[in-house]
């Protein structure tokens, strides 16, 4: 697909429409809906888990509670990004929740994203949430309608 997009206004086979913010953020919505929606049943039942057989663990209630919110905290980190960088990266180019909403993620010849490429564009919202979620909310202001996180990765959400 290389060199068959363009923007608006420049020759080429094809137009990108760059997604507008409110649509990302309501994809956004549904994808954090649906990793918790798989996610936080596994997290009880391991918590559940953990309590219940701390003793037979060798562990005291308190650092039980500290390893089991730890496992937490990074299973649920682990189920977001592969979530994110797997379905950005393959076939449809886009998360449930930018398919829901006539999105997707592309590099910026409008080709499609590689995992380790999704990978670093789904840490790099890391940087766009930190300083009061700046890195969001800079993307109506920037030519292509991106984040910081799709500056750092060199990506581009547009419409289907």
């Amino acid at each position: 697909m290389t060199g068959s997009v363009s923007e608006a206004g420049s020759p080429g086979t094809a137009q990108l429409r760059y997604a507008k913010v409110w649509k990302r953020f309501v994809a956004a919505c549904i994808d954090l809906a649906l990793v918790n929606a798989v996610a936080l049943p596994t997290l009880l039942i391991l918590l559940w888990m953990i309590e219940g057989f701390h003793t037979k663990l060798g562990l005291e209630a308190e650092p039980s509670r500290f390893l089991a919110g730890m496992l937490t905290v990074v299973l649920w980190l682990t189920t977001d990004w592969y979530y994110n960088a797997r379905m950005v990266s393959g076939e449809m180019q886009a998360t449930l929740g930018k398919r829901c909403m006539g999105l997707k993620v592309t590099t910026l010849d409008g080709d499609r994203i590689s995992f380790g490429q999704a990978s670093g564009r789904h840490f790099a919202k890391f940087l766009s949430t930190f300083a009061l979620f700046v890195g969001f909310l800079i993307a109506p202001f920037t030519r292509r309608k991106q984040a910081l996180h799709d500056m750092v990765a060199g990506t581009l959400v547009i419409e289907r």
